[in-house]
């Protein structure tokens, strides 16, 4: 994973659901976390409220050695 390093946050999402700074300051206690964010279709103005809609996901990185099951 490049320059990450054990503890750091991997946080995987699509382009346009990103979380807000205060969501990802706020990540503590787990190893994974879901952002449920609000849903809009097509325009920002015309919001969906029927169901949540669960986006981005955040994990730690944990360096893991799997050549020792080789």
């Amino acid at each position: 994973m490049g320059e990450s390093q054990e503890g750091d946050w991997l946080i995987v999402s699509d382009l346009n659901e990103i979380p807000r700074k205060s969501a990802v300051l706020a990540l503590h206690g787990k190893d994974i976390y879901r952002f449920e964010c609000q849903f809009f279709e097509f325009l920002y103005e015309y919001r969906i409220d029927s169901a949540p809609w669960f986006g981005p996901a955040a994990l730690r990185y944990w360096f893991q050695d799997y050549s020792v099951l080789q």
